[in-house]
C-alpha cells in the first residue's frame, strides 16, 4: 500500500525517535553556543588573515569581481533586498582595499628587519606588522566579508604552503622571507585555523541538531500533493543550519522564535519552486504575491476591481511592475495551445518556436566536411606523425592527450613526441590543401 503525503513514512518515524532522544536545551545553553559559534568563526577569520600572503589573496579576491549584485550576495553579509547597504559597501571597497593594500606596502618594507643581527629591532618589527595585519583584519571584518571568502583565500595559500615544504633549502629561506613567516609558523597557524573552524561547525550542527522537533512541527504545517514530509524536512533543516549560523543572542530572542523564521521561509520557496513546470525567481514570485494581495486588499476595500495605479500605490511598487505581474498571473494560469494565434497575426505559435534540429543537421554536414578537409591536409604525413597529431589535438572524434601520455603509448619519450608533433606541423604548413581550412577560421 503507498503511503500518503500525510502519514508518517518509516524512514520519517525513525528520524522523529532518533530525535526524541536528543536533550532539549535551555535558553543558556543556546546562547552560550551560538556565543561560541561567533567566537570561533570570528577566531578562525583572524588567524587565516594573520599572514600577509592570505591578505594580498583576499585583497585579489575583492578588487578582482566585477562590483555585480551577485558579487556583493556572495562575498559580503548582505540580504539581496537591502540595497542601500550593497551601495554603501560599493562606496567603501575601493577606500578599503587601498588601505589594505598600503598596510601590506608597508610590512613589506619593514620586513628586512626581520632578518637583522640585533633582537630588539627585530622584535619591535614584528609587533608593528602584527598591529596592521590586525588593522587589515578590522577593515575585512568592517566589509562583513563572508567567512567562505576567507576560506578560499586559505586554501590558495595551503596549495602554496605544500609546494614550498619541498623546495630546497636556499629556495624556502627565499619563500619565507616574502610569505613573512617560517614554514613552521605557517603551519601552525593553519592547525590553529582548522581547531577552530572545528569547533565552529560542531557548536553549529549541535545548536541546530536539538532544533530539529522544530522542523518537523513547521514542516507538518506545509505538506502539500507535490512535496512528502521527507522532503519538506530535508528544506526545513537547510533552514535551521542558517539559522544557526546568523542567531545573534544579544538582540534578546530566543533561538525557537528566530529559526523558525528561516524554517519557514526555506520550506515555501522550495514549494514555490516546486509548484510550477516553469521555474520563477523567488524574489519575482515574492512580487507577485505583493501584488496580488494588494489587489484583493484594495478591491475589497472599495467594493469594486481596483485599478493598476491603485494597486501599485498598495503594494508600494511601480505602476509597470504591478501591470506586469498582473499579465504575469494571467499567463500563468491559463495554458497556451501551440495552435494558438500569435497575437494579431494569423500565424500559429508553434510557427515562432525555434527549430534547432535544421542547424544540428547543418553543424553535422559543416562538422563531415571539416573532417574530410582535416583528413586531406594530413595525407602528407606518416603514419606516426598523423597519429600524434589526432592524439595531441582530438581529432576525429578522440579524446585530447598531453605529451606524456602519448610517448607512453607509443613507448618514446615525450620530448620524441614533442620534435615529431613539431615537424608534423611544419609539413602541414607548406602543403597546399591547409590553405581550405583558413574559411573555417572564420
Amino acid at each position: 500500500m503507498k503511503h500518503s503525503h500525510l502519514a508518517p513514512l518509516p524512514e520519517i518515524q525513525r528520524y522523529v525517535a532518533d530525535i526524541g532522544e536528543r536533550p532539549i536545551l535551555t535558553p543558556a545553553e543556546e546562547r552560550e553556543l551560538a556565543d561560541e559559534i561567533v567566537r570561533h568563526r570570528r577566531e578562525a577569520m583572524r588567524r587565516i588573515l594573520d599572514s600577509d600572503c592570505c591578505l594580498a589573496k583576499q585583497l585579489r579576491l575583492l578588487e578582482n569581481s566585477p562590483p555585480t549584485p551577485r558579487f556583493l550576495e556572495r562575498t559580503f553579509i548582505i540580504s539581496p533586498r537591502d540595497h542601500a547597504k550593497k551601495r554603501r559597501t560599493l562606496m567603501l571597497l575601493p577606500g578599503s582595499c587601498e588601505a589594505i593594500r598600503e598596510l601590506l606596502r608597508r610590512n613589506q618594507e619593514e620586513r628586512t628587519l626581520l632578518y637583522g643581527s640585533r633582537a630588539a629591532p627585530r622584535r619591535r618589527a614584528r609587533q608593528r606588522i602584527a598591529q596592521r595585519r590586525a588593522a587589515a583584519f578590522v577593515i575585512i571584518e568592517e566589509l562583513a566579508v563572508r567567512h567562505e571568502v576567507a576560506l578560499r583565500a586559505l586554501a590558495q595559500f595551503a596549495e602554496e604552503l605544500e609546494a614550498a615544504a619541498a623546495l630546497p633549502e636556499d629556495d624556502l629561506r627565499d619563500w619565507e622571507q616574502a610569505a613573512g613567516e617560517t614554514l613552521c609558523e605557517a603551519q601552525e597557524r593553519l592547525a590553529q585555523v582548522a581547531e577552530h573552524q572545528e569547533r565552529y561547525l560542531r557548536a553549529r550542527a549541535e545548536l541546530a541538531a536539538a532544533n530539529v522537533r522544530l522542523v518537523i512541527s513547521v514542516a507538518k504545517k506545509h505538506v502539500s500533493s507535490t512535496l512528502s514530509l521527507s522532503d519538506l524536512v530535508q528544506e526545513g533543516n537547510v533552514g535551521l543550519m542558517s539559522a544557526a549560523e546568523k542567531f545573534e543572542p544579544q538582540r534578546g530572542l530566543k533561538f525557537s522564535t528566530y529559526a523558525t523564521y528561516w524554517i519557514r521561509q526555506a520550506i515555501q520557496r522550495a514549494k514555490l519552486n516546486d509548484c510550477r513546470d516553469v521555474r520563477l525567481s523567488v524574489c519575482f514570485q515574492d512580487s507577485l504575491r505583493k501584488v496580488e494581495d494588494a489587489a484583493v486588499a484594495v478591491s475589497h476595500r472599495l467594493g469594486r476591481r481596483a485599478s493598476f495605479a491603485e494597486i501599485s500605490e498598495a503594494a508600494a511598487v511601480a505602476e509597470e511592475m504591478a501591470r506586469g505581474a498582473y499579465d504575469t498571473m494571467r499567463s500563468l494560469g491559463r495554458p497556451l495551445s501551440l495552435d494558438a494565434s500569435l497575437g494579431e497575426q494569423e500565424s500559429p505559435l508553434s510557427a515562432a518556436i525555434h527549430d534547432t534540429t535544421i542547424e544540428a543537421v547543418d553543424r553535422e554536414a559543416d562538422h563531415a566536411r571539416l573532417c574530410k578537409e582535416i583528413s586531406r591536409a594530413m595525407s602528407c604525413l606518416s603514419h606516426s606523425e598523423r597519429h600524434v597529431l589526432e592524439q595531441r589535438f582530438g581529432l576525429f572524434g578522440q579524446e585530447q592527450r598531453t605529451l606524456e601520455d602519448v610517448g607512453r603509448e607509443m613507448g618514446v619519450s615525450k620530448e620524441r613526441i614533442r620534435q615529431i608533433e613539431a615537424t608534423a606541423i611544419r609539413k602541414m604548413q607548406d602543403s597546399q590543401p591547409v590553405i581550405r581550412l583558413e574559411r573555417y577560421l572564420a
